[in-house]
């Protein structure tokens, strides 16, 4: 069993359209609003993983599992950007992302903070870790951290800068992670996991199961 990144893409707006998808997968969006405590919109069908508000940038992390291999984004209103990504487990199988740590400071050392003692989810078929980060200062190179590959970055080219990593095939509970920016400014950072479980069937009253369609269920 194993976890794949499929597709990422990136705007500077509030809507974009999907990458490759099909039915089953993971669809995760990143949506942020620099400088404003303004959370972005969260559109129909989509669920919050995390909200954050605060002066400096806020955060929507939200997500849904894909119907078909068309689907779209939804208007993240307030979003000054946002990622889309798309994420794929095993047949039979689904993938839910959890969240793990937050950070936030004004310095020179971007920190990635280490998952909670004893929450690691012993038996997933597999699990990843992606690592979010955005930085207020748009010169500053934002380093990669140690074991994890850069997904996508953006940038307005004046004020803000943004990039996610991720990492596949993670067994073992997650520790701080540390990197360096030249100048000091303020960063913040999320780490979630993505947690791939077997699913094998959906049970339920008439008006309830299946609720969405998966290409590897029967």
């Amino acid at each position: 069993m194993a976890i794949s990144y499929i597709s990422g893409v990136t705007a500077n707006t509030a809507i974009t359209s999907l990458g490759s998808h099909s039915a089953g997968d993971l669809l995760l969006v990143f949506a942020y609003n620099d400088g404003a405590a303004t959370v972005p919109t969260l559109p129909a069908g989509w669920v919050t993983r995390v909200s954050l508000s605060i002066s400096t940038g806020s955060l929507l992390i939200g997500y849904k599992y894909a119907q078909s291999s068309s689907e779209s984004t939804g208007n993240w209103f307030n979003a000054d950007q946002i990622y889309a990504t798309v994420w794929r487990g095993s047949p039979n199988s689904l993938i839910f992302p959890n969240y793990i740590s937050t950070g936030s400071a004004t310095s020179v050392t971007i920190s990635y903070s280490a998952q909670t003692a004893n929450t690691f989810q012993t038996g997933a078929t597999d699990q990843a870790l992606i690592a979010w980060t955005a930085n207020r200062n748009a010169a500053n190179t934002i380093n990669t951290p140690t074991g994890f590959t850069l997904g996508l970055s953006a940038t307005d080219s004046s004020l803000w800068q943004t990039r996610f990593h991720y990492q596949l095939n993670r067994t073992t509970l997650f520790s701080t992670l540390n990197t360096s920016i030249t100048t000091s400014s303020l960063w913040r950072t999320f780490v979630l996991s993505l947690v791939e479980s077997e699913v094998y069937g959906i049970t339920g009253s008439a008006s309830k199961k299946t609720p969405l369609i998966n290409q590897y269920i029967g």
